[in-house]
């Protein structure tokens, strides 16, 4: 009778998250959490990823991860040319690949692919160490929910990341890049497996996300990190005082506030967080 109130345990997964710009690979049980909000997973254990600097972003993908790293002595964000990627697989095990980002996404599929967002504003697709140019004057490139699209935001002729410019989203697909209707001023749109768009838009004065070019009132608003629960719930991380993780509803344009976390990312089919101690799992119904 006991058993059938505890969460089931499903298997044990790498998850990824950065503590204080060092990166970390915590083996974790997953659970099948019997209701909404964060559950504490149990650690089998965790140590950090042997890098040769400071850790200014990540990208997980099943158990595999890329990270920019960066020079200890880096005080600039204008100096980030001098950061370097590495891939880091399901052990722990990191691998530079020779080329300086910004950010790096793993892409999915049997080759390993990687989309590179350089310090002159490119979008690139590297494989077996080559690289192929797919935009410019692009910002902050977000990988589809499903890999198959890339949500960007496009300032024409913009080469460096500069104060005073306007962007507008984009999706890319292939080699087809098409214009989002909606405000400018824009993030790059998170894509959804179902095609919505989601992107903050500073349109207006104030920060507010917008969804298939409708505006949302002003709420609390991600920043790099979202994942998709499915076509129409997005959770992420709003950074202010506090690392916060939310749930959107895009559909009836509903927040929900689930308590301290950041980092969210999908593994095996479960979302895991860290909460500034420990890993937990969310689960919004």
């Amino acid at each position: 009778m006991l058993s059938s109130l505890l969460p089931m345990v499903l298997a044990a997964s790498p998850y990824f998250f950065v503590d204080g710009h060092t990166l970390f690979r915590a083996e974790v049980e997953l659970a099948d959490a019997p209701s909404s909000g964060r559950v504490a997973v149990r650690e089998l254990s965790r140590r950090a990823v042997k890098l040769p600097g400071l850790v200014i972003g990540h990208a997980q993908r099943d158990a595999e991860d890329v990270a920019v790293v960066c020079p200890p002595t880096l005080q600039r964000t204008d100096a980030a040319e001098a950061c370097e990627v590495f891939f880091i697989d399901a052990r722990g095990v990191a691998t530079p690949l020779g080329f300086k980002a910004l950010s790096a996404q793993l892409l999915p599929g049997p080759h390993r692919e990687v989309l590179l967002w350089t310090a002159a504003l490119e979008l690139l697709k590297l494989r077996d160490g080559r690289t192929e140019v797919l935009a410019r004057g692009v910002l902050e490139p977000r990988l589809a929910a499903d890999g198959k699209a890339i949500g960007v935001a496009i300032a024409p002729g913009l080469t460096q990341l500069v104060p005073g410019f306007d962007a507008c989203p984009f999706v890319l697909t292939g080699s087809e890049l098409r214009r989002l209707a909606g405000p400018c001023e824009a993030q790059a749109p998170f894509l959804s497996s179902s095609g919505t768009a989601l992107w903050i838009s500073t349109s207006g004065g104030q920060a507010h996300p917008v969804v298939d070019g409708v505006s949302l009132p002003a709420m609390p608003v991600p920043g790099r990190e979202l994942v998709w629960l499915d076509g129409h719930r997005a959770l992420f991380t709003a950074r202010y005082d506090t690392d916060t993780l939310w749930v959107l509803d895009v559909k009836s344009g509903a927040a929900q506030q689930l308590g301290a976390g950041r980092e969210p990312a999908l593994v095996a089919g479960r979302v895991l967080a860290f909460d500034g101690r420990q890993v937990v799992q969310v689960e919004a119904r």
